[in-house]
């Protein structure tokens, strides 16, 4: 009996040791400090409303998690899912069918003008989708000598050419265990790790038109043509960024909406 209290004791003492060890063990996270804005409730345009009472659900069966939807051409909706199946959703009948699978995890997709389903997808990067084949072509997967590790969400400009972001190159979405525990690893560190990417189709050509964002999520062309907006959701604001390459301006700011008239026509 006493030997085997002994060897519990030192069974014991050695799960304490090593609880310590952890506490103390390095953490990859470098948090920054900041302090975020007084949150002032839901009031004025943000008050509970009844707007979205009589929505219809579609049951999507054993697929799961679609972030966007993307209507073709000839109404059929296109859903990426957390298994990385594109589904083709008959709005009508409500009938799903897999069309493509990306390898990866599917976040943001649109339908683009040369027919083509565009995904930013967030293992590897900016691809395109043959809905009718199921072929998927990579078209970006590094911006500026970095990779891209957490594509997100994306639209197209007047010139056709492709805005996404990457919401943080340091957390990639893949290596840290997923898109949900990546993206609380870069908001809790709050590193200013997002990028907003552009590709151009002609020349197959993308490059940063801005990095330093905090979480760069949804992406969406400003109804002018003149500008793109950016969700920083680490920050709790929305920045447009001009097409021409002109510096970002903050164009919601936490709850606050500084260009009410702008915002209400998207």
């Amino acid at each position: 009996m006493r030997r085997l209290l002994g060897r519990a004791a030192v069974a014991s003492t050695l799960v304490l040791l090593a609880g310590v060890a952890g506490l103390h063990a390095a953490s990859p996270v470098r948090p920054v400090a900041w302090h975020p804005a007084a949150d002032p409730g839901y009031q004025g345009r943000f008050a509970p409303n009844e707007a979205l009472a009589e929505l219809r659900t579609i049951d999507l069966g054993d697929w799961t998690g679609p972030e966007d939807a993307a209507e073709g051409p000839d109404g059929t909706v296109y859903l990426p899912t957390h298994e990385g199946v594109i589904l083709a959703l008959d709005p009508v009948a409500e009938t799903l069918r897999p069309v493509g699978r990306t390898g990866g995890r599917p976040l943001g997709v649109l339908w683009d003008p040369a027919g083509r389903l565009l995904i930013a997808d967030a293992y590897r990067g900016l691809l395109a989708l043959d809905v009718e084949t199921g072929a998927v072509t990579v078209l970006a997967d590094e911006a500026g000598g970095v990779p891209i590790r957490y594509a997100d969400h994306l639209d197209l400009d007047d010139r056709g050419r492709v805005w996404f972001s990457d919401a943080s190159v340091r957390w990639g979405a893949e290596a840290h265990g997923g898109t949900w525990p990546a993206s609380l690893l870069d908001i809790l560190e709050h590193d200013a790790q997002g990028r907003l990417l552009v590709y151009d189709p002609p020349s197959g050509q993308v490059w940063v038109a801005l990095d330093g964002l905090q979480f760069a999520n949804g992406v969406a062309r400003h109804p002018s043509g003149d500008s793109m907006l950016v969700v920083e959701t680490g920050a709790y604001r929305v920045l447009r960024v001009p097409l021409d390459g002109g510096p970002p301006a903050v164009f919601i700011d936490g709850r606050r909406v500084t260009t009410p008239i702008a915002m209400q026509a998207i």
